[in-house]
């Protein structure tokens, strides 16, 4: 049983790389280095383009501003 979900899980990552290359290369699109197959696991290797939302939450002190919420909630439409 734990095979079927860990092939699921390869061809999310696989889905990811596919829609990543969909996108192109535009501003706040992480660039793609590589994907990969190693044995039964995929790699995939992308630019960080800065801290997630749980290193800035945590930072602030478990809370998020409405500034940042309106900017996450307009980067995301």
């Amino acid at each position: 049983m734990e095979s079927l979900n860990v092939t699921k899980n390869h061809k999310r990552l696989k889905n990811e790389f596919e829609f990543y290359k969909l996108l192109g290369k535009h501003k706040g699109i992480p660039e793609i280095y590589m994907f990969d197959k190693f044995k039964e696991y995929n790699a995939l290797v992308m630019e960080l383009l800065g801290p997630s939302l749980l290193e800035l939450h945590e930072k602030n002190g478990d809370k998020l501003s409405q500034r940042t919420v309106l900017q996450i909630a307009i980067q995301i439409i």
